[in-house]
Order: structure tokens, then C-alpha cells, then sequence
């Protein structure tokens, strides 16, 4: 099966999100996504015109509901916390997916998971399906490079 990596896509600006509480800070720089409680709320600083892309990377790793409903797909039963973005009178719901962690190095993929976090980064690993059902459902705000195994 082929893998590729999902990067921030260098073409669109970076949307800038803090969290408001400031306790969570701490939680999510410690990358231990457990601990983030449901529901937390963001701040979103700046919309980009296009609006907001359906993969977060920075601060942590969030999706969008079209996103998070394309991995249902291939994982009926994986496990997401709902988070709030807020902008203004703007809110939306995000979500941070507990995925399987992976080392691209050591090459250990199998075929039981489509998607996976990459270890010591804030990056995903899909599966080819995976890539193309989210590129169908006109996903954007990433861009994608083959791994090669």
C-alpha cells in the first residue's frame, strides 16, 4: 500500500490559533493529546480569505468535521476529541484524532490503520485511499508527499 505524508500546504498563510485557556497551553505542548479536555476552546487571530483549511497542524494537530468524517470511513471506531474554534460570532467544531503513532523510519506500517501521527511531529501519515477520499471531498489546506518505504 502507499503512504504519504500530509505537510502544511507552503502556498496558504498560516492561521494563527491560541488556546484561551492557559493551562491547556502547557497540556499541548507536552503533546499529550489524552489530557486536552473536551470541548476546549481557541481563539482564531486571523481568517485567511479562502477560510479555514480542514487540517490544522500548529499548535496541535486538528481536522475539520469533513476531515474527521473521511477517517470514519476507514476507522468506524477511531477516538477524537471535539474542540471549538472561535472567531468573532464565528464557532466551529475541530477535532484532535487520537491516532496510532508511527516512525516513519523504522517502517512499521500495517494495514489495520489508514492514518497515523507521526512521532516527535505535528504531521499525519494516510494510507492512498484515505488520500484520495479526502482529496474527492475537496479537502485543502495540505499538501502531500509519498513516503518512501
Amino acid at each position: 500500500m502507499e503512504w504519504f505524508l500530509l505537510q502544511p500546504d507552503p502556498q496558504l498563510p498560516l492561521v494563527r490559533i491560541y488556546p484561551q485557556d492557559m493551562n491547556l497551553i502547557s497540556v499541548i505542548f507536552s503533546k499529550e493529546k489524552e489530557k486536552i479536555p473536551e470541548r476546549s476552546a481557541f481563539q482564531v487571530k486571523e481568517v485567511p480569505v479562502y477560510g479555514i483549511p480542514d487540517i490544522l497542524f500548529s499548535p496541535i494537530l486538528m481536522v475539520s468535521e469533513l476531515f474527521y468524517k473521511s477517517v470514519q470511513i476507514y476507522h468506524p471506531y477511531v477516538k477524537a476529541k471535539p474542540v471549538i474554534l472561535r472567531h468573532d460570532v464565528l464557532l466551529l467544531v475541530y477535532y484532535i484524532l487520537l491516532l496510532p503513532d508511527i516512525d516513519i523510519k523504522k517502517d512499521d506500517f500495517d494495514l489495520l490503520h489508514h492514518a497515523y501521527d507521526v512521532t516527535a511531529q505535528e504531521r499525519m501519515i494516510v494510507s492512498l485511499d484515505l488520500a484520495e477520499s479526502l482529496l474527492r471531498r475537496g479537502a485543502f489546506g495540505f499538501h502531500m508527499e509519498e513516503v518512501r518505504r
